[in-house]
């Protein structure tokens, strides 16, 4: 099973050094280890209920009511240089 308490630590440059510091000083409020802290933390968001309904994009389409023409959805580079009117 993987170390938490050794993951955090080995990789605080990913996680960014203020976030440990608020986790340890977290830890510390609680009386707890840091360890205790992050397993806590994760139990926590994994029992946490899950939303029931699923997101639901509401589409918006052009000022005329319809899809410009020559829009390629699937082109993502496309539509961030539509959108800034390139």
């Amino acid at each position: 099973m993987l170390d938490l308490y050794a993951f955090v630590y080995a990789h605080d440059d990913r996680f960014g050094r203020p976030l440990l510091a608020e986790l340890e000083q977290e830890a510390a409020r609680r009386a707890s280890t840091l360890r205790e802290l992050v397993n806590d933390l994760l139990r926590q968001a994994m029992a946490a209920p899950k939303p029931k309904t699923k997101y639901r994009f509401d589409w918006k389409p052009h000022r005329s009511g319809h899809i410009q023409p020559g829009v390629r959805l699937d082109d993502r580079n496309s539509l961030f240089d539509l959108m800034d009117d390139r």
